[in-house]
């Protein structure tokens, strides 16, 4: 490097800084790719192919619908892979989109990480700096909404270390290559109708983050056959054996008939999150106050503010069963949400069928004063 600089005369300053940027990326270490390898060029097509095509579905794992979509046709993806995902090594400093490019890409970090600066126009210009929201971390993406709409960015992204990036470039994507595979493209499709709808909703705030975007919504709005095509995939995996870049529970063949069944039937959605394959499940729970001056509590409502401390508010605590089995609870009013119901149509049809005929004239919300925690824990049945 040093007989490099010195046979072109460069400046000693900006000899100092190339210095300094190399040793710093040689400290943070370098991972290996395939071109790299040099033994790699010893395998034959078939197997590089298999290779290549099992590290591009583990990039795409982080995503609940990619992660699960990549696994229903082979071939598909092998063209979708080879026509529309590609890797770039950014350095640190180095810029990934720019505020008011035009973007086409969709970018999962596969190694190091990306920082956010908010531009005048982004939702996120309010945040503090320091906001995790602000970050994208290894196993985390950003940008999807530049894979489905004309999309200029609202803000830089920047790399703060070596970083590997895995990109999905909607701009290479024919129609063509989408249409000599049906059942994968008609599965992009059903999501790619979902997740438009979810950007023209009231409470959208179109980004080029994604930490708002509720992907369990988007799973549970797709149709019935697109849900059952992407969890035969992950039914298959269970018990196979192998690595796919996903952790499958142990099911005996009793249990996975069973979950199949309820997938096929609508109760139930298969997909990916987290690295591992789990079974989503939506409940809407419903605080219903009882108050003396509902107007008041309507604006604290509406304005985002505390609800006032000593607010009386509904709680079951119990049920009759059919079969006459009383079993007692204390919880808030609500229910799972359907197939293809979203969140509000699952809160309105509770409040319509179960509340309404006890609290005639009770007033509901759906936009103001929502809640969303994410949990996972082990099923009872499945495990």
């Amino acid at each position: 490097l040093q007989a490099f600089l010195d046979q072109e005369k460069v400046d000693r300053r900006l000899a100092w800084a190339v210095r300094v940027r190399v040793a710093t990326v040689l400290r943070e270490g370098q991972r290996l790719r395939a071109t790299q390898v040099e033994l790699m060029g010893l395998v034959n097509s078939s197997l590089r192919d298999a290779l290549s095509l099992q590290v591009r579905r583990r990039q795409l794992v982080p995503h609940p619908f990619l992660g699960a979509w990549a696994r229903i046709d082979s071939s598909c993806f092998k063209s979708f892979m080879d026509n529309v995902m590609t890797e770039r090594e950014m350095k640190r400093g180095d810029v990934v989109f720019l505020d008011a490019d035009e973007g086409s890409a969709m970018y999962f970090v596969s190694d190091g990480a990306l920082s956010y600066k908010p531009g005048p126009f982004a939702r996120e210009k309010l945040f503090d700096e320091s906001d995790k929201r602000l970050q994208c971390h290894l196993g985390e993406f950003c940008a999807e909404i530049a894979l489905w709409y004309e999309w200029s960015h609202v803000g830089t992204m920047t790399a703060v270390a070596t970083t590997e990036l895995a990109v999905v470039d909607a701009s290479s994507c024919t129609l063509e290559l989408l249409y000599r595979h049906p059942a994968a493209e008609k599965v992009l499709r059903s999501y790619v109708i979902g997740f438009a709808r979810s950007m023209r909703e009231q409470d959208s705030f179109p980004s080029d983050l994604c930490y708002d975007i509720d992907y369990h919504e988007l799973m549970f709005g797709l149709s019935l056959e697109s849900r059952v095509a992407l969890s035969e995939p992950l039914f298959r995996q269970v018990g196979s054996g192998g690595n796919s870049g996903i952790e499958t529970p142990a099911l005996s063949k009793a249990q996975v008939g069973k979950l199949t069944q309820a997938v096929a039937k609508g109760q139930d959605i298969v997909g990916i999150a987290g690295a591992e394959m789990v079974r989503f499940t939506v409940v809407a729970a419903i605080r219903v106050y009882l108050s003396d001056q509902p107007e008041l509590l309507t604006a604290a409502i509406d304005m985002s503010l505390e609800i006032p401390q000593g607010h009386k508010f509904l709680a079951k605590l119990g049920e009759i069963e059919a079969s006459g089995v009383s079993r007692g609870g204390c919880v808030l009013p609500g229910g799972k949400r359907r197939s293809q119901e979203t969140t509000r149509d699952t809160i309105k049809r509770i409040v319509e069928t179960d509340l309404r005929p006890l609290i005639p004239s009770i007033d509901f919300r759906t936009k103001e004063g929502r809640s969303r925690e994410l949990f996972f824990k082990e099923s009872p049945t499945y495990g």
